[in-house]
């Protein structure tokens, strides 16, 4: 049953709300919306997730609708039903597989479906360009994280120029923790006041190349007695990175912590920020690092230079090519009056365009937009 008149109710519908970048920006959005104004609710099609009672203590509902496997040619009812449970006025759905389902039960539902696409790889299968082509033709929203994502649909899946718009990500500012926090943090990792700290934070995932990354560190090694690399993340690639560290005779130059929920202390512990993947949307973590004033050495994938202008914020090199990311990354080890420029120009551009305020107004003006565009076509459907 719907809540009062002046409440808009946004359903989003994802995968599960385990701890990563997408998941986290729905989180945002959710949170960030005015409570007066917005109830919110998340809908997880294949799991939950670590993120499901930090939601649920926000005040977020957070429900479980499991897909069945393959094509679940019955779930856009199952989701129907969900929307009007909720009373949603809004779905909104999170890469293809939830826009796949979720216009269909929006369309039973009769509420407006929003669809962000944060990350995939391009060209993708013939059959989902050729079933996306044939989603475009229901009414709903598109926005992509980034330039680059929004390209791709157009040129690869034909979605419709003028209905595809960029939202870029944001994140809350991350700039002066407190002291003690940073100088425990060091203390946790083992850094002494003379280590110059390579960083980075990011799922241990073969597409995120921490492999590469330490291989290249490890060229650097000899030059920079007094540097230590700091990957933040767990995943499936953990075990495979702890025994490369031990081959390349960097276990007491590399430190893996695994997981780290509150990551201010530790960007604040950092001197360089690097991203060395393979493949991004637009990648939170970079614009944390943006807000946390550090340079940085990213490769040049996805929305990486959407973020980041090449010899302004840091460096983007091509992707694969370790000579020249090893080499901008000594030329910042090297010159400590580059990073404070690097970073200067990092939390410019931060508040500038990242922050996250701004992501979350942006998604409210769309919400009321859709809200008020269903409005006036029932409206004229009643007449």
């Amino acid at each position: 049953m719907s809540g009062p008149s002046n409440e808009t109710r946004v359903l989003f519908l994802i995968q599960g709300v385990e701890l990563g970048g997408l998941e986290m920006v729905v989180r945002r959005i959710a949170e960030g919306l005015p409570r007066d104004r917005y109830r919110c609710a998340i809908c997880c099609f294949d799991t939950l997730g670590e993120m499901e009672e930090p939601l649920r203590a926000a005040g977020i509902e957070v429900f479980l609708e499991r897909r069945r496997p393959g094509i679940d040619w019955r779930y856009p009812f199952r989701l129907r039903r969900r929307l009007r449970d909720f009373g949603a006025d809004v779905l909104h759905a999170h890469n293809d597989t939830a826009l796949f389902y979720g216009t269909v039960g929006g369309r039973l539902a009769r509420v407006p479906v929003i669809y962000t696409e944060h990350d995939r790889q391009f060209p993708g299968p013939a059959r989902t360009a050729r079933l996306n082509r044939l989603l475009a033709r229901l009414d709903y929203r598109v926005v992509t994280v980034s330039e680059t994502l929004r390209g791709n649909l157009i040129r690869h899946e034909q979605f419709p120029p003028e209905h595809v718009r960029v939202i870029v990500n944001g994140v809350p500012d991350v700039a002066g923790p407190d002291p003690a926090r940073v100088d425990a943090v060091r203390d946790e990792l083992a850094l002494s006041k003379d280590n110059l700290v390579v960083g980075t934070i990011g799922r241990l995932d073969p597409i995120k190349n921490h492999a590469r990354l330490l291989e290249s560190f490890g060229q650097l090694a000899d030059r920079f007695p007094n540097a230590v690399l700091v990957i933040i993340g767990a995943g499936t690639e953990a075990e495979r990175l702890r025994a490369l560290r031990t081959q390349l005779g960097l276990d007491d130059r590399v430190r893996l912590p695994g997981e780290r929920r509150e990551i201010a202390e530790y960007l604040a512990a950092f001197d360089v920020f690097v991203l060395p993947s393979k493949s991004e949307g637009m990648p939170l973590a970079l614009i944390e690092a943006l807000a946390a004033g550090l340079p940085s050495v990213s490769t040049d994938v996805g929305g990486v230079r959407e973020v980041v202008e090449d010899g302004q914020e840091g460096f983007v090199v091509p992707p694969e090519d370790w000579c020249a990311f090893e080499e901008k990354l000594a030329s910042l080890l090297d010159q400590p009056a580059q990073r404070a420029t690097f970073g200067h120009r990092a939390r410019v551009t931060y508040k500038a365009r990242f922050t996250l305020s701004a992501m979350v107004d942006a998604y409210r003006s769309l919400y009321d937009e859709a809200v008020a565009s269903n409005r006036r076509r029932r409206n004229r459907e009643a007449v």
